[in-house]
């Protein structure tokens, strides 16, 4: 059997682009093509019509890559450490810690200037709302040096160039790259409301252009404390003990704390009480 293309549906494609406001139609098209140009390669694919593969990559696969290098263009590759500002949500422990098998490390933060940081790493607040912050493709290339922008920046036949440009200014670079950083933080946290039960924090660090993703690290002594899950086994539960206690021994550490978390009946969260018993000598 063969997938047909009708195209009963423009009709009311063209009644939707006739209720469009005037600032809607550039997005309202971009969407119809989109959704036309998937459903084709879908529909040539499960017909087996890609003999050429060469020439289906070119179609079908291009265009996406492209526009994902592109992308790259923006903000450099960065790395990401997500954190929690609760531990009693059932769903976290679900998602994140294997369905309460894992455990939940608590950490110390501390406040510098109206900021919060962990260790020496400022840490944000995620921002939850209905819908992502838009970017300016134009005004958001800070990954490439200013000059380098300028000559290849396309002029008319005059040699004026584009409004979009008018960042291009050495006077203004300083106040452009703050705008362009706090933007790009803006939408690195930024997340929608679905999400907004995590409470979720990021401490986000940056690489060059070509250097690899760097990795996070923490020091021993804002590690305050471990939450062992619900269903955290007791051989688990040893390991980590004894990797904790080799570690405070190095760091002279007698203020670890361990927790377990149980289910909460008069409020249906989860709680974590205290393991007072499991105590370090330094």
């Amino acid at each position: 059997m063969n997938l047909k293309f009708f195209s009963d549906e423009n009709l009311e494609i063209l009644s939707q682009f006739k209720r469009s406001d005037h600032k809607e139609i550039p997005e309202f098209l971009s969407s119809v093509s989109n959704r036309y140009f998937e459903q084709i390669k879908l529909i040539t694919r499960y017909n087996n019509k890609e003999d050429n593969k060469n020439k289906a990559f070119l179609l079908f696969d291009f265009p996406s890559l492209y526009l994902k290098e592109t992308e790259r263009l923006l903000y450099p590759d960065f790395t990401v450490a997500c954190f929690s500002d609760n531990h009693d949500n059932s769903s976290m422990w679900s998602h994140y810690a294997q369905n309460h098998e894992g455990v939940c490390l608590q950490f110390k933060t501390k406040n510098k200037d109206q900021t919060l940081f962990f260790g020496n790493r400022p840490i944000y607040k995620i921002r939850y709302q209905k819908k992502f912050p838009e970017i300016d493709f134009f005004q958001s290339l800070g990954n490439l040096p200013m000059p380098h922008l300028y000559k290849e920046w396309l002029c008319d036949e005059s040699n004026n160039i584009s409004g979009s440009a008018k960042f291009l200014n050495a006077k203004n670079e300083n106040k452009w790259r703050e705008k362009y950083w706090k933007l790009g933080y803006k939408f690195i946290t930024t997340k929608s409301n679905d999400w907004k039960y995590e409470k979720e924090l990021r401490s986000i660090i940056y690489s060059t252009i070509g250097e690899r993703k760097k990795s996070i690290k923490y020091d021993f002594k804002d590690l305050e404390g471990i939450i062992f899950g619900i269903k955290t086994k007791n051989e688990h539960k040893i390991k980590i003990i004894k990797i904790i206690e080799e570690k405070c021994k190095i760091h002279r550490r007698n203020d670890f704390k361990f927790f377990q978390s149980e289910y909460c009946p008069k409020d249906g969260k989860i709680a974590k009480k205290e393991l007072g018993f499991l105590k370090f000598s330094s």
